[in-house]
């Protein structure tokens, strides 16, 4: 069974990224990666996640990412999701 759940993936390094993406994809089939904090808003706008998986190497770069990305776009805190760090 799988799930259209939209999921937004982002962190850094790129293979981290690549190893969620790889999990997720055998039961989700709406997930969206970025490694780019640019990238992560325009998919943000485009696909409304649910979930976004911030997979950073600490929760200092997590926390710092979440909050560029809030202040790049104002439209995201108008819309539900959950943040999993």
């Amino acid at each position: 069974m799988t799930f259209s759940v939209p999921i937004l993936i982002v962190g850094d390094p790129p293979e981290v990224i690549h190893s969620v993406d790889s999990y997720l994809r055998s039961e989700f089939t709406a997930v969206h990666t970025a490694a780019k904090l640019k990238q992560a808003v325009c998919l943000f706008k485009m696909h409304k996640p649910s979930i976004i998986i911030c997979a950073f190497a600490n929760l200092a770069l997590t926390e710092k990412f979440y909050a560029d990305l809030l202040n790049l776009s104002p439209t995201i805190r108008e819309s539900p999701h959950k943040l999993i760090a």
